[in-house]
């Protein structure tokens, strides 16, 4: 396999196993189209998006959400496909006028080959909204799949 880091020169000819090694760009947007209260461990309806994986990919997820909890209260957010958790972003809310951000950026390899669904689950100790995007479309709760090249 060419390295992704092939340096061009004139007159060099791009193959095929280094066409195969660029990234493929966006493969879904998941986006919370409702307002949703969650206390314990739960979905978040709307924040997934299903694609085709294809093995020695990397795929990059991008999140970005506003929530409104009591302050004090812990909030856990998981990026997961429903068995395994890619990523768990736990945080405790300070204050709760008029809401906290919470993003983050994760890669993801080692998936095997199909139909994979990836998701946003969230869980706190108090009642949490995060929000969707009837209040304000820019508000609202986003993730989005990347693929970013060849593992």
């Amino acid at each position: 396999m060419a390295t992704p880091n092939t340096t061009f020169v004139s007159g060099a000819i791009l193959t095929a196993t280094q066409q195969n090694n660029l990234a493929w760009g966006q493969l879904g947007t998941g986006l919370k189209s409702t307002d949703q209260v969650f206390t314990t461990r739960a979905d978040l309806a709307g924040l997934s998006v299903s694609f085709t994986a294809v093995v020695n990919r990397v795929y990059q997820v991008t999140f970005v959400s506003n929530l409104f909890c009591a302050a004090g209260s812990d909030v856990t957010l998981y990026l997961t496909d429903g068995t395994t958790d890619f990523h768990e972003s736990l945080g405790s809310i300070l204050a709760t006028s008029p809401y906290q951000t919470r993003a983050f950026t994760v890669s993801i390899s080692g998936l095997t080959a199909g139909t994979k669904t990836i998701k946003m689950a969230g869980a706190s100790g108090s009642s949490c909204t995060m929000y969707g995007t009837t209040i304000r479309a820019s508000i609202g709760a986003k993730m989005t799949v990347i693929d970013i090249g060849a593992a």
